[in-house]
């Protein structure tokens, strides 16, 4: 997921679009970084971190295929 946001990112950068690139780049991290902190355990907080970065993610994802689907229609 985080190297498909970035991917993302990278095309939308190239097309001139920022505001979807810097989303997809702060989406991408957002999850990594609730990924990292629900990975090494121990924190009561890390699965709020990390629900967080999957509502950010789906989030993402629904909004980028809304995106592409009114893009190609």
């Amino acid at each position: 997921m985080v190297a498909a946001c970035y991917v993302i990112a990278s095309r939308y950068a190239r097309e001139g679009r920022r505001g979807w690139a810097a989303y997809s780049r702060v989406t991408g991290t957002l999850f990594l970084g609730s990924f990292a902190v629900i990975a090494s355990g121990g924190v009561a907080w890390a699965n709020l971190a990390f629900v967080a970065g999957v509502v950010a993610i789906w989030s993402w994802l629904s909004l980028l295929s809304l995106n592409l689907s009114r893009r190609t229609a």
